[in-house]
């Protein structure tokens, strides 16, 4: 365990943003508070401190009171069962609190690969280095913090409160502004659980003089480009002179790294489907394919949906999978793939082409109304169908000629219900399953606790 010899100071305009990890150590000492060497004492206006304590209080609160509605979610109640109101909560400074510099508390991604030798250079660093995090917003290296799990993703309800009127961009914009940085080495990466996303990247790349590079690596993809990154770091970024890190170039490639103003939608699009299915993806092959004519020698080959629901069964699945990302943490469908596939691979894309010849305007316009027309509009409420924009985006990507739907869907501010005819019914996601809760009290339960009332 790295403890500096010396105050971290840094003075060039150059700024190294990363991510935190999920690999924490339990480890930390009662009454190691040191509110110098945090972000909040880094901001000298009040509106950026309120921002922050605000943030991180609702966070905090949240992790105290996370429902058992499913594995997942128990697993995040235990691990987070010793997290106190501390001060690095702006709590009431509870003395049983346990902290930890922010570069010693996490020892996956990029903390692997900076080990103790880079985090070392961190401390002796003239460039600036800051730590996204869903539970602390932004971090500075050598921050106390306590053990505090979080799990991962771009729609968590951690970071839709970041989210929420661009909370961390102002945050980070302010801190760009206190110490005139010029030039930002992005290394959250691409992968769903990034982080990346929580920023607004264009409200940055608007301030005067300031320039964003994202960092990619050559074939370590989504969160497996981390510990590269961190290698990265340590060896050619933390010692090296102002003046080299602003010689840098877009679009070369140094080592296994190459840097880029702009992350193309086809990366994040690629590295999304190597996830694989999960809480928070899930894969379907078509979204029509209830409409094909039935054999009539195998009457037992309709699915529970198509003789409950006919020819609308595959229009009702879809529905009932947007409705479980809503009222859960959100999510992506990808149309086109085959189902309950761990593993993405290229030779497995099945395309939506298809379901083309059920709708009247071949392509993917036409693909696209028959989602909001065929899918929200017949299943959704009208308010919701009037504001569905807010919360879904549809997007296409070609591969070998075959193209695939995504499907993304923001957590909704309020619970859903899908009108299925003469039924309302609720769902949620719960591991890589929709799952509908029929009573009505597990229903009035979940909620009161996932919904602000």
């Amino acid at each position: 365990m790295f403890t500096p010899g010396h105050p971290y100071l840094p003075k060039s305009p150059v700024l190294i943003l990363t991510r935190d990890s999920d690999n924490q150590t339990r480890e930390g000492k009662v009454k190691e508070y040191h509110e110098s060497k945090t972000f909040f004492s880094s901001l000298t206006d009040e509106e950026s401190r309120t921002i922050l304590v605000n943030g991180r209080k609702a966070v905090f609160q949240h992790l105290r009171n996370t429902p058992l509605t499913g594995e997942g979610d128990e697993e995040e109640l235990f691990n987070n069962q010793d997290l106190k109101e501390g001060k690095d909560f702006f709590g009431t400074g509870n003395d049983d609190a346990r902290y930890l510099a922010a570069v010693n508390r996490y020892l996956g991604g990029v903390f692997g690969g900076l080990g103790d030798k880079g985090k070392e250079r961190i401390a002796h660093s003239l460039h600036h280095f800051l730590i996204v995090s869903e539970g602390y917003g932004l971090l500075k290296p050598f921050e106390p913090v306590q053990y505090c799990n979080c799990p991962p993703g771009d729609d968590t309800a951690a970071c839709t409160i970041w989210n929420q009127n661009d909370r961390i961009t102002e945050l980070l914009v302010a801190y760009i502004r206190n110490y005139e940085i010029r030039r930002i080495f992005d290394f959250t990466g691409f992968g769903l659980a990034s982080l990346h996303g929580i920023f607004s990247w264009s409200r940055i790349t608007h301030l005067p003089r300031v320039e964003v590079l994202h960092a990619g690596h050559r074939w370590g993809r989504g969160d497996n480009a981390l510990p590269f990154f961190g290698i990265f770091i340590r060896d050619n970024v933390l010692s090296a002179r102002p003046t080299e890190l602003m010689d840098i170039q877009p679009d070369t490639w140094y080592d296994d790294i190459i840097f880029r103003h702009e992350v193309k939608q086809d990366d994040e699009f690629s590295r999304l489907l190597e996830q694989g299915e999960s809480e928070s993806i899930e894969f379907k092959s078509r979204a029509l394919w209830s409409f094909d004519p039935p054999d009539p020698g195998n009457a037992q080959s309709l699915s529970p949906e198509q003789i409950r629901y006919g020819a609308d069964a595959s229009g009702f699945i879809i529905a009932r999978t947007i409705a479980g990302f809503l009222n859960t943490n959100g999510g992506d469908l990808i149309i086109g793939l085959p189902e309950s596939q761990k593993n993405f691979a290229e030779n497995s894309v099945i395309g939506i082409g298809g379901d083309y010849r059920y709708i009247a305007d071949e392509g993917i316009e036409g693909y696209q109304a028959m989602i909001t027309d065929s899918v929200v509009r017949k299943y959704f409420d009208d308010d919701f169908f009037t504001r569905q924009s807010t919360f879904l985006s549809v997007t296409f990507k070609e591969i070998h000629g075959k193209t695939l739907c995504r499907v993304h869907v923001k957590k909704s501010d309020r619970p859903l219900f899908l009108d299925a005819g003469n039924e309302t019914l609720f769902f949620v996601r719960t591991g890589a399953q929709t799952r509908e809760i029929r009573k009505i009290n597990e229903i009035y339960r979940y909620i009161s606790q996932h919904f602000k009332q």
